[in-house]
């Protein structure tokens, strides 16, 4: 009977349970929680990024699930191992802000009750660029005109610059206080050429955006030396003595001891020592005798001008007033002056390269008879390439001849060219110039009263230079600008609007 009536007891025990199942469905509903997604983060795709510069903002994706409501921290660390919270970073997105050594970066997340962090981001940071360190193998003091050699530099860059560099070269004559640039050198090492004064170089180094500059070194330069000056204006009869040459003391160089050496010659052109004086009397003379100084600093030397002490020549037919030599332009312009002629015939132009072996260049007729000042001038237009002599000699129609003093002057082939960019200006001069070596150049402005405004020198390297003048300060009007390099001179009319 027990038997019979089991699969009766069976489905009632299935039904029971489908009906407990369906009650606890309606009476008990399920509640479906996701699980807290903290969403991602990566660097901007410009990494790595420069020595002190903003990446931007970290690229990320929004946290997700959990309850929906997020609460952000950010975190940064050196070695993606040791992690510090940064302060006021609880937003989804972050700018770190200008960088100066790499860091890793995550972001934490928490919806209030569970909490997740995103992978951690590397923002790679180059090193700071490093200009590199002047060295200068001349320590000594140079003389005027010496070339120091290059400035060489070690270390700097390295990796931290990774596109091309950008080398500009500066210099101070005011031990640093004022720099300026010196155009047309993009190289590591540089060569200032022949110096005269002590100047002040350093390095700048640019490469995408930044910029950076070398220490400075100075460059000690002595003065030139000048000679002095000797004159004397007299004529005295055979067997006087003239007393002493008129002079004055050498100054310049490397400031002395000097160490004077007289020398005299019969003939302007072979010389013989007589004394080691810094003043001389030659003592009795019975001819015309020339005369020069020779004076060394211990470091340079050079010649003083010469002068005849003439003998005997009272009735001689020429007085010699003034003989003085210029360079204007490719060409050397000599002026001489004289107080009274006396049958005089022509006056010849002889140049010497070494002031010992002369050559004549040309011939000025004389007036011939007079009491009154006369002048003269005679141009050389093919001028040696170095130190030029000149001396005049006069004949008279007797052929007797009596020599001028002795002038002497530098001429370099070296020359510069100026264009100006546009007339009027406004803020700044424009200037395009070009030369056959590095110089100084002395930019120098001039108002209509012929006052002095600006003042500025350059050192210009070799071949074409930009030049910009700033006028800002000047009113307007019409100035004059004047380009100096040694004797030459080179002006413009401006007109500042």
């Amino acid at each position: 009977m027990a038997m019979r009536n089991r699969p009766f007891s069976n489905r009632l025990l299935f039904l029971f349970l489908l009906f407990l199942i369906r009650f606890s469905a309606y009476a008990f509903p399920a509640y479906n929680v996701s699980v807290l997604d903290p969403g991602a983060i990566s660097a901007p795709s410009s990494t790595p990024i420069l020595y002190g510069s903003d990446p931007g903002s970290i690229l990320q994706t929004p946290a997700s699930g959990g309850s929906g409501n997020y609460t952000y921290q950010w975190e940064s660390s050196p070695d993606n191992i040791s992690w510090t919270l940064i302060p006021n970073s609880n937003q989804a997105d972050f700018d770190p802000g200008p960088l100066y050594s790499s860091v890793y970066l995550k972001r934490q997340v928490s919806d209030g009750s569970n909490s997740a962090e995103t992978g951690s981001t590397l923002i790679g940071v180059y090193q700071q660029l490093d200009p590199g360190t002047l060295r200068n193998t001349n320590s000594t003091i140079l003389n005027y005109g010496q070339d120091p050699g290059y400035i060489t530099e070690t270390g700097g860059v390295a990796a931290a610059c990774p596109n091309s560099r950008v080398y500009e070269w500066q210099y101070s004559i005011d031990s640093g206080l004022t720099w300026n640039s010196i155009s047309g050198t993009n190289n590591e090492n540089y060569d200032p050429g022949g110096l005269l004064q002590t100047t002040t170089f350093r390095r700048k180094v640019s490469c995408s955006g930044q910029e950076a500059f070398t220490n400075s070194i100075t460059i000690s330069v002595y003065p030139r030396l000048d000679p002095g000056q000797i004159s004397y204006n007299h004529t005295i009869t055979p067997g006087t003595d003239p007393g002493p040459i008129t002079e004055t003391p050498a100054s310049g160089g490397a400031g002395g001891p000097f160490n004077y050496v007289w020398q005299g010659s019969s003939d302007g052109s072979t010389w013989s020592y007589l004394v080691h004086t810094e003043s001389f009397d030659p003592g009795v003379l019975n001819q015309t005798m020339y005369f020069r100084r020779y004076v060394d600093d211990g470091k340079v030397s050079t010649f003083s001008n010469t002068v005849p002490v003439i003998v005997g020549y009272t009735a001689l037919p020429v007085t010699f007033l003034s003989f003085s030599v210029f360079r204007k332009d490719s060409n050397i312009n000599l002026y001489w002056s004289t107080s009274q002629e006396k049958e005089s015939k022509n006056f010849s132009v002889e140049k010497s390269a070494d002031g010992t072996t002369w050559s004549a260049i040309g011939t000025i007729n004389a007036t011939g008879n007079t009491t009154l000042q006369n002048n003269y001038y005679f141009s050389d237009h093919h001028p040696y390439n170095g130190m030029n002599y000149y001396r005049i000699v006069e004949t008279d129609v007797s052929n007797a001849a009596i020599y001028s003093t002795i002038e002497k002057i530098e001429y370099t082939t070296a020359s510069f060219s100026v264009h100006l960019y546009g007339n009027p200006v406004h803020d700044e001069i424009h200037l395009r110039v070009e030369q056959n070596e590095s110089r100084y150049l002395q930019f120098c402005i001039y108002d209509a009263t012929g006052r002095l405004r600006v003042n500025s020198n350059q050192l210009l390297s070799k071949g074409v230079s930009h030049v910009q003048i700033p006028t800002y300060l000047l009113a307007s009007g019409v100035y004059i600008l004047k380009i100096r390099r040694e004797n030459d001179v080179q002006a413009i009319r401006v007109t500042k609007n």
